[in-house]
């Protein structure tokens, strides 16, 4: 199963991601999930994030995945691409296996 999200309007700068909660935010499952954040993030929570498992493929105007909080990705395959890492390579973020805690960018 496949499921895909993006917010409709690059140039809504009110939108804080095509896949947003005001709270914690738990991606699970065995399937497929692509964001495509067209107007700023692709992913974003206001608290914790947790991706358990699946495959996501993210792609952002700003941040392809964004939390105030803790991010905790185990058992799930990320792929992710935002503008600023195109124009700044060093600082995507790479995460092998389980990492909790807040990335850090070079």
């Amino acid at each position: 199963m496949s499921t895909s999200f993006s917010d409709p309007d690059p140039g809504a700068a009110d939108v804080n991601a095509a896949l947003f909660s005001a709270g914690d935010l738990t991606v699970a499952g065995g399937g497929a999930l692509t964001v495509q954040g067209n107007g700023n993030d692709a992913i974003a929570s206001k608290d914790g994030l947790v991706v358990q498992s699946g495959t996501i493929t993210v792609d952002a105007a700003d941040d392809a995945v964004h939390s105030d909080g803790t991010v905790h990705v185990d058992g799930a395959t990320v792929n992710a691409a935002a503008a600023v890492a195109r124009h700044h390579p060093l600082w995507t973020v790479k995460v092998s296996g389980h990492r909790s805690g807040r990335p850090e960018c070079g």
